[in-house]
């Protein structure tokens, strides 16, 4: 079901939704932020920090002892369709579908409503459509924003999506409304296709990472890693974590935090052995979870092509020029 509102009709829905829920939206620089009335909403910049991950898997996560509950839905306006391919495709099949599932992720994604927006201004750095993906959301979504105009079209996807829309005085779109959407997208997809006009089953990226393993390639590639972890963090697919105790008085708690594969400490074992001890062999492993290890775990790559992790590092790493090296 499609419908069509005007701009603003829905900041009007915004308020609305924040009166009784947890509302979140692109801030000036596409960080989902907390709605605010008079705040700036950007809906065309494609988030580099604040994704969706960090709502449904934050950094930092109490799984044991005290926390806090709400109570309140909260309601996500503004992910993108690299964000919900990582979360059902990824996310969702470990922490759902492994036996026993993750309650506390269970109980996060149960009180979360995602509302996705089409990608009418892709950044030069995002790739989604080399990785089976496109610069809009098709699935996945309760609810679906296309701006035309002045005019947005709301696709509903779930029943808690419309739930969200009860009452809302709308219109159905004309014929050529729809066009201008359809026309929109095809134009989005032909610039994302232009940043990196490949495709990682049919250019068989995992199997050209799993058969190079030479040390100089990698090195070279890996020269100005700063080892910071940016690209594990900003990383839609990016799970992996270290789980610790903290204790307060009498108080004991478990706190699951993100970690990160190029720390250098983070395949260590007992006894201080590491069998990815140098750079360059937790450079080229990060590479190799992507397009050989997720892949065959999931059937899709572990890299939705956000091109996050090139806007955030230091050093100006690159994937896809990593990737154009091996090809």
């Amino acid at each position: 079901m499609i419908q069509r509102i005007n701009t603003d009709r829905l900041k009007q829905l915004l308020k609305d939704w924040a009166e009784v829920h947890d509302v979140f939206v692109p801030d000036e620089q596409g960080r989902l932020v907390r709605f605010e009335e008079d705040g700036e909403i950007n809906w065309n910049i494609v988030p580099v920090w604040g994704g969706l991950k960090e709502f449904i898997y934050p950094p930092r996560n109490t799984v044991a002892g005290s926390k806090e509950d709400s109570g309140k839905l909260t309601v996500v306006v503004g992910a993108r369709d690299c964000d919900v391919r990582a979360l059902v495709n990824v996310f969702d099949r470990i922490m759902l579908e492994k036996d026993p599932a993750d309650t506390v992720y269970k109980n996060r994604r149960e009180k979360i409503r995602i509302v996705t927006v089409d990608c009418s201004s892709p950044a030069d750095t995002c790739f989604c459509t080399a990785v089976g993906g496109k610069p809009y959301c098709d699935k996945g979504f309760d609810l679906n924003l296309s701006f035309i105009g002045d005019k947005v079209l709301i696709e509903t996807g779930t029943d808690g999506g419309q739930a969200l829309l009860k009452g809302l005085n709308s219109k159905e779109p004309e014929n050529d409304e729809i066009d201008r959407k359809d026309s929109i997208r095809d134009t989005s997809t032909r610039k994302v296709k232009a940043n990196f006009d490949s495709d990682y089953k049919s250019g068989r990226f995992g199997d050209r990472i799993s058969g190079n393993s030479e040390e100089k390639y990698w090195e070279k590639k890996s020269e100005d890693c700063m080892q910071c972890g940016g690209c594990n963090f900003c990383c839609p697919t990016c799970y992996c974590n270290v789980l610790n105790e903290q204790s307060s008085g009498r108080e004991i708690v478990k706190v699951l935090q993100w970690d990160s594969c190029q720390f250098p400490g983070y395949a260590r074992v007992a006894g201080g052995a590491n069998p990815r001890k140098e750079l360059w062999m937790r450079f080229r492993h990060r590479y190799y979870c992507k397009f050989s290890l997720m892949p065959g775990e999931f059937d899709i790559a572990g890299c939705t092509g956000c091109g996050r992790c090139i806007q955030v590092c230091p050093g100006k790493i690159d994937i896809r020029d990593t990737i154009k090296g091996l090809l």
